[in-house]
Order: C-alpha cells, then structure tokens, then sequence
C-alpha cells in the first residue's frame, strides 16, 4: 500500500510540474514588480515609450523546454528579433542582450560576473 501512495504523490507532482506557471496575485501585489527607484519606473513605462537607453532595463531572461531564449526589457519579454516601439533585440546570450536603439547597438548585462 505504500508503495502504490508513493507512486500516485509521484505521479500527482509529476503533472503538477508539468503544468504552466502562473502568478496568482489574489489581492497581494507581484513580488517582482518593483515599488521605487529606476526599476520601477522603467517597469511602468514599456518599450513602447523608449526614447533613450537610460529608459531600457534589463530584468531578465527566461529559457524555454526548447531552449528559446527570452530578455525581459521594462516588463515585456522578447525574442532575438522582435522589436517593440524602436527597440529591437539583437540578440540574447547567457548573461547578457544586445539591443538596437535608435540605429545603434547597446550590450545589456543582467549581472556582472565576479
């Protein structure tokens, strides 16, 4: 009997994992929205608002199961290629995304290595 519990709490976390994430806020706000400073205010405006490279922030980066890479810039994510207002993304590496703003290139780093 036991062994039959194991495997169904396996089975069950199983399709739990595989299912999408989702934030569910119900009420609270998002953890990773920002509150104050220069992050938050990139946050509220998008790319579509860009004008200069002091508007772009870097926040992230999401691999996909299939190895599509993804740079979160002011809160939306792109893809190598996509552009959004006059932002285009160039392309993503590990550490960091090279961006073009305004005809020219910019080197986005999300940490800097020790």
């Amino acid at each position: 009997m036991l062994v039959l519990g194991a495997a169904v709490g396996i089975y069950a976390l199983a399709n739990i994992c595989d299912a999408a994430y989702e934030y569910k806020a119900m009420g609270r706000r998002d953890p990773f929205v920002p509150l104050v400073g220069i992050a938050a205010k990139a946050m509220g405006t998008g790319l579509a608002a860009v004008i200069d490279i002091n508007d772009v922030l870097l926040q992230g980066m999401v691999v996909g199961q299939d190895g599509d890479k993804r740079a979160v810039l002011n809160g939306e994510m792109l893809k190598q290629g996509e552009t959004v207002g006059s932002v285009t993304v160039k392309s993503i590496g590990d550490n960091e995304v090279i961006i073009i703003l305004n005809d020219r290139e910019y080197f986005l780093k999300l940490f800097a290595e020790k």
